[in-house]
């Protein structure tokens, strides 16, 4: 995505955030099935350290807290501030007490413009599906997680 396309990209979702917010339950509700299947996936385990790339209002990372456990850890990011408000109030809603949350820029990982070494055990698991759902050229999903 062009960087114009990226800044059109983030003032549409930041535009779109509190309508995602105040429909979160019927908007995850016709896409649960497909979200826990993508969750089953990966079997992500008690303990791990899970890196959600542009979740959204979060609720496909919900589903994969809860299978961490306390001693676990999701890291729910989006490229825009507003979609990682709305998910932080979701978690906070769910009392989820194991998640943390940061706006990343999924296609600028690992080009000089961020490094997620600094996430500690963020090798354990990379959730892929909302990446390649944002991501309009393939050829532009970092290796890491291709």
């Amino acid at each position: 995505m062009t960087p114009g396309g990226t800044d059109d990209a983030r003032h549409i979702w930041e535009a779109v955030a509190p309508a995602w917010e105040r429909q979160r339950d019927r908007l995850f509700a016709s896409s649960r099935a497909v979200s826990e299947w993508l969750v089953d996936q990966p079997d992500p385990r008690p303990g791990q350290t899970v890196l959600e790339l542009t979740s959204g209002p979060g609720e496909t990372g919900f589903l994969v807290a809860e299978r961490l456990g306390p001693d676990g850890r999701l890291v729910s990011s989006d490229l825009v501030p507003a979609m990682v408000d709305v998910a932080r109030r979701g978690a906070a809603d769910r009392g989820l007490r194991n998640v943390e949350f940061q706006v990343i820029d999924a296609q600028d990982i690992e080009r000089g413009g961020q490094s997620l070494t600094h996430l500690p055990g963020y090798e354990d698991l990379i959730g892929k599906r909302p990446l390649v759902l944002s991501v309009v050229d393939e050829a532009e999903v970092p290796p890491q997680t291709a």
